[in-house]
C-alpha cells in the first residue's frame, strides 16, 4: 500500500498583526511505502507541463461542482456557453451582467 502526505497550516495574520488569511503547506514530494520494517519512500517523477495542466483542471471542475452543489455558485447559461455565479450576486442589475463573463473566465 502507498501513501502521500501533507500538512497544512491556516495562518490568519500578517507579520504586522494584520488580517492576511492564507495557506502554508508541507507537501512530500514522494510515496511513502508502507513495509514491515516501517515505511519506505519511493521517489516520484516530476509531472509535466500537460499533467499539471490536466490536474488544475479536473482540480476546478471538482470544486465548481462542489460549489454549485452547496448552493454558493449557480450554473447559467449566456451566448451558448455556461458558466457558474454567485448565487448571491443581483442577477438583474447591471453590473452582475457585465461581471459575469469576467467571472466565468477567472
Amino acid at each position: 500500500m502507498r501513501h502521500s502526505g501533507a500538512v497544512t497550516l491556516i495562518q490568519r495574520f500578517g507579520s504586522a498583526a494584520n488580517l492576511n488569511i492564507h495557506l502554508h503547506c508541507l507537501v512530500l514530494d514522494c510515496v511513502c511505502r508502507r513495509t514491515d520494517n516501517g515505511p519506505v519512500f519511493v521517489q516520484t517523477d516530476s509531472l509535466t507541463d500537460e499533467q499539471l495542466r490536466a490536474l488544475l483542471h479536473r482540480i476546478i471542475t471538482l470544486l465548481m461542482k462542489l460549489l454549485a452543489r452547496r448552493g454558493v455558485l449557480v450554473e447559467e447559461e449566456e451566448g451558448g456557453s455556461s458558466y457558474l455565479v454567485d448565487a448571491d450576486a443581483d442577477a438583474d442589475s447591471d453590473d452582475a451582467r457585465a461581471l459575469r463573463p469576467l467571472q466565468a473566465a477567472a
